[in-house]
């Protein structure tokens, strides 16, 4: 993920390092930002406006601390167990238990702020292809979460 502003610094979504790396390479961006890792373009965008990202901390990566997610992640109506998802959970729904009707046995009862972060942890762990913050090997991928 390379985060990318226009020529008046303005934010515009992120995009896969390929892309950034042939803008790079063609001119049309300069490095803006090392760390994170930013690029800024040289030139305006009219009418740009960022897509739409919910920041969620990730206890379980060492790393960062940071996990990007979608602002609609179901990291805790999904099961950490199974990837079971509950729709019927509320927000004053305190315990997620997992009652998925094909995994029986499955029965997870976890406090839902938990379950959250043990999604959220096996998101900051995903591949660099997918919606990883900073690449393979960031998330602690044993151990419990602290």
């Amino acid at each position: 993920m390379v985060f990318v502003v226009d020529a008046e610094q303005r934010p515009l979504g992120p995009c896969h390092p390929a892309r950034a790396r042939k803008l790079l390479t063609a001119g049309k961006a300069a490095v803006w930002r090392r760390y994170p890792f930013a690029i800024l373009l040289k030139r305006k965008v009219p009418d740009a406006a960022p897509a739409s990202l919910h920041l969620q901390i990730d206890p379980g990566s060492k790393v960062t601390g940071l996990a990007l997610a979608s602002r609609w992640e179901p990291s805790s109506k999904m099961c950490s167990a199974c990837g079971w998802y509950d729709a019927d959970l509320t927000l004053s729904d305190r315990v997620f238990v997992c009652r998925n009707p094909a995994r029986i046995e499955c029965g997870l009862v976890l406090d839902r702020d938990l379950n959250a972060a043990i999604n959220l942890r096996t998101l900051a762990g995903s591949s660099s292809e997918s919606r990883n913050a900073c690449g393979v090997g960031s998330a602690d991928r044993g151990g419990e979460l602290r």
